[in-house]
């Protein structure tokens, strides 16, 4: 599954694909730290939502986060979270 999203994100791209350097490449994805996978993450929000193209849906996401991780820190034994 994995090397098929690789396949069309190359061909996405315009890049020929390569068998070899898909495998690199997932096997990079997968070697972030979770502080890596979150900075990555608020930076894609960042650049995808921007304020001139969809006004407000960063900030709502980040809000949305931040009530979420704060709701898991204040009891992490809840199910729910």
């Amino acid at each position: 599954m994995l090397i098929q999203l690789e396949r069309d994100r190359c061909e996405r791209m315009g890049v020929p694909f390569d068998e070899s350097k898909a495998f690199e490449v997932i096997k990079k994805k997968q070697q972030r730290s979770p502080i890596e996978e979150i900075k990555h993450g608020i930076k894609t929000i960042k650049t995808l939502y921007t304020e001139d193209r969809s006004p407000g849906v960063a900030k709502t996401c980040f809000k949305t986060c931040n009530i979420y991780t704060s709701n898991v820190m204040k009891d992490p034994s809840d199910p729910k979270f």
